[in-house]
This record gives structure tokens, sequence and C-alpha cells, in this order.
């Protein structure tokens, strides 16, 4: 798992110096928080991460530390005088866990402890992070972007970089959710509502262009339904990558659902295995005990 490589960093402390409403009420309740920490000398720029604990959140079975932190990407990035201390900037979207049958919606325990911190408050946090998805050096590549629970906020950045930042990416792009039953496209009108839900303009905008491009979701030659033994074979290309976002236990949940394309279970681990050595297959699982 992508979180375990912070597992023996200490957590750090920062100072919130700005919390103000960036959203309308369409887009729900997002956040612009700016956080001022002691500077470390360490190279930060736009595009990395913090990673953000809760505080005193009760142990469950088998968790860790880092199994709670929530990540979240740096839109602005301010070195202060004499570079003692650094300032960044990130937005949090207030989050909620799906209804429950009496309809409550158990509050998203990082994403509402930040968007109730008050300036002078206290956050504890990991970073900055390096992105977690890494474009592969290959600009014909294939890249297959995977959702479960967590949603596509993960891959905001990502695809802002690929249609921005990586200017000569020419390769497939695919973004898909599991289910337990078979992987399918998110369709792009549903993937264009998420964006915007995030009040993210660039990640947005970026979004709308490779929209354009033939081979995106609902343009590629992919059924509605479910992925084919062709794709499969695609995915086992040297120059394809899978990056999967979700929370522990999607990974189970993915072989599963590629299992009815790969003609079963063990097969998709032994890709899985295989593209994980290759540095194919990239996995950000969060800790399935608390929401987002």
């Amino acid at each position: 798992m992508l979180l375990d490589r912070y597992q023996d960093q200490a957590p750090r402390h920062a100072i919130v110096v700005a919390n103000r409403v960036v959203s309308d009420h369409y887009t729900g309740e997002v956040r612009t928080l700016v956080l001022e920490l002691a500077y470390d000398g360490e190279p930060v720029r736009v595009g990395h991460h913090v990673g953000v604990l809760p505080p005193e959140l009760p142990a469950a079975p088998g968790a860790t530390l880092v199994s709670s932190l929530r990540l979240y990407t740096i839109g602005h990035v301010r070195i202060g005088d004499a570079a003692r201390t650094l300032r960044l900037t990130v937005d949090v979207k207030r989050c909620f866990a799906p209804p429950e049958p009496d309809g409550f919606r158990a509050p998203g325990v990082v994403s509402n402890y930040l968007c109730d911190r008050a300036v002078g408050d206290q956050v504890r946090l990991f970073g900055p992070l390096a992105p977690p998805f890494v474009v592969p050096p290959h600009d014909d590549a294939s890249l297959f972007l995977v959702v479960t629970s967590a949603g596509i906020a993960p891959f905001r950045e990502f695809v802002r970089y690929l249609v921005e930042a990586s200017s000569r990416f020419h390769g497939k792009v695919w973004l898909l959710q599991a289910t337990p039953d078979h992987v399918r496209p998110v369709p792009v009108s549903v993937a264009r509502h998420d964006f915007l839900r995030y009040a993210d303009d660039r990640a947005f905008a970026a979004f709308e262009r490779a929209c354009t491009r033939k081979h995106w979701t609902d343009a590629a030659p992919l059924p509605p339904d479910a992925l084919t033994t062709r794709h499969w074979r695609l995915l086992e290309h040297p120059r394809s990558s899978l990056y999967l976002a979700g929370s522990e236990g999607d990974d189970a949940l993915l072989i599963r659902g590629l299992a009815a394309v790969a003609g079963s279970e063990e097969q998709a681990r032994i890709t899985r295995r295989t593209m994980r050595a290759q540095g194919r297959w990239t996995e950000l699982l969060y800790g399935a005990h608390t929401e987002a």
C-alpha cells in the first residue's frame, strides 16, 4: 500500500492561518485552508500533498497511525522570510458517508475536522509529500484510473498534469469503477460532475480538455457495462499502467472485478504482482475504518 512509506515518519504540526468558504450551494461546502509550518529546506511545489491526521481517532483493530491520514493537494506555496516558515494552501470538501437506512450520514472524520478548524488551531500532518501517482515515461502509455467508494478526487491533479504539464502525452486514458462483479467505465458526464463538485477550476478545465480526446472514457471503444478481454490484454501490455484509489480492501474488490476478463481471480492476482514488480500498478488505499 502506497501510504505505508510514511509509516516511519513522525507527524509535524502546522498552524491554521486562514479558513474560508470558496464554494456555492450547488457544489457543496468546500473550504480553502492556509497552513503554516516550519520550513525544513526540502523542495516543495504545487501539486505535492500533505497527509492530515485527525486528533484522538479511536484505534481500530489492526489500524495504524498512517492508515488514518488523508492526502490533500497543495494549491499554493509560499516560503517565509529567511526561509524559516512555509505556508501551504489546500482545498477541502466537507464529506459525509453514504446514508444509513434511517437517513443518517456519518460525517467524514478528516474533512470535517479540517473544515471546522479556526485560525490559530494546530493540525497534525505528514509532508509535504511527492504526488502519489506518477506519469509513466512512455508518451503513448495506456493508463487505467480505477476508483471505488473514494470517488475521483485522488485523480484530479493527476488528470490536470496529464493535460497541462505533460503536453507530449498522447496515450489512452480510461477512468473506471471497480465493483464486486466487474470493472466498468465511468461516464464522462458523471466524472465531469464529480470534478465540478470539488470546485477545482484547474483540474476541471483539464478534465474538460481531456474529454475531447478520442480515447477518453465514453469515446473509447468500451462496452457500456464492463471491460472486455481485449482491454485486459491491453492492460497486460508493457506500456500500460493501472492506478487504484480507494480504501483498504478495495484491491481485493478490483481483483474480483477483473476476474471476468482475466479468466480467474488467480490470473488477475498474477498480473497484479507482475505489474507491481515492474512499477506499473500503483495503489493509494486509505484506512477502511474512517471516512474521508
